[in-house]
């Protein structure tokens, strides 16, 4: 859906880079070292027969569980995840890779509650490690309790100082306490570590647009070093726009506007501000086209919200 593109980098967007599963100590004829090299040969569904096909002959191992758990993780069947990684956090409580694992996948499945319960039974176990502080900061970011947030990240931050996702989401938190400066300073230690990462620059643009007029040049110079990196990104390509069209530079807005629109027609909010280009271009049968198109959009939107049931909160889940 591109209300989750033009929103920017979500919160499992990154937070997979510590989801990586070390083969090292396989062994290398078991089920699940053949697993992972069928995976890596690009037969998904085959390494998940082979694993599963071994449960069935019963066996119950932590090592078969977790290869399983992790592959259904890597292929974004999170919720399928849980009960693998689960099974092999039961049958070897003392492994790290097992519980941080399935900590990430409750997460990804954004259950953030359920994964603060559990970091916290394991606290004891694993609270040393950089991967545990950071799954914490997650659950906490996940919860909008943002100076937890902060200070787990810092804690996985002071393990593992080269952990370029840590000083990401520190920088998120602190965007989401409405603190952007320093939102700024974190995004910026982040790139430095990994300048790769399109979506640190994203972030980096967005935040800096937020903080005034002044940084809007250099909002777009991110932007635009984002875009690079990752040619055709729609989060980028609306944020970019909007920062021209605050620079008033509409001949780098219009273009940008007009590739969203055309690849997510559906969307309101690119279409609002592609009217209002078109109106500041002195093109007006063009801006009224736009405006057209968003009027039909909110009326299917309104009709499709009118026939929804209506449900409380408290009548979509179950008493605790």
């Amino acid at each position: 859906m591109m209300t989750v593109k033009l929103a920017g980098l979500g919160l499992f967007a990154v937070c997979s880079v510590y989801a990586q599963f070390s083969v090292d100590s396989l062994p290398p004829h078991g089920p699940a070292a053949k697993a992972r090299a069928l995976e890596r040969a690009g037969r998904v569904a085959d390494a998940e027969s082979i694993l599963r096909n071994a449960l069935s002959a019963g066996n119950d191992s932590a090592e078969v569980h977790g290869a399983l758990g992790l592959l259904l993780y890597r292929m974004g069947r999170f919720r399928d995840a849980v009960p693998e990684l689960g099974r092999a956090a039961q049958l070897a409580p003392e492994s790290p890779e097992y519980s941080l694992k399935l900590a990430a996948a409750i997460l990804a499945d954004h259950r953030y509650s359920v994964a603060l319960d559990f970091l916290n039974a394991v606290a004891g176990r694993f609270g040393a490690i950089a991967e545990y502080q950071y799954n914490l900061g997650l659950a906490y970011y996940g919860t909008r309790r943002y100076e937890n947030a902060i200070a787990a990240f810092g804690k996985a931050i002071a393990l593992d100082p080269k952990m370029d996702v840590a000083y990401f989401f520190t920088g998120n938190a602190w965007a989401g306490s409405g603190d952007p400066d320093k939102a700024v300073a974190f995004y910026r230690k982040a790139i430095g570590i990994n300048p790769k990462s399109a979506g640190y620059y994203l972030a980096l643009g967005k935040v800096l647009g937020l903080i005034g007029p002044e940084r809007d040049p250099e909002s777009a110079k991110w932007l635009r070093k984002g875009l690079a990196l990752k040619p055709g990104d729609a989060a980028s390509e609306f944020a970019l726009a909007l920062a021209c069209e605050r620079l008033n530079d509409l001949p780098c807005a219009r273009p940008l506007l007009e590739d969203v629109v055309k690849r997510y027609p559906n969307e309101l909010s690119p279409r609002i501000v592609l009217a209002r280009i078109y109106a500041k271009m002195h093109e007006p049968e063009k801006a009224r086209t736009e405006r057209e198109a968003v009027k039909r959009l909110q009326e299917a939107q309104r009709r499709s919200n009118s026939e929804r049931p209506s449900f409380s909160d408290s009548e979509l889940h179950p008493p605790r």
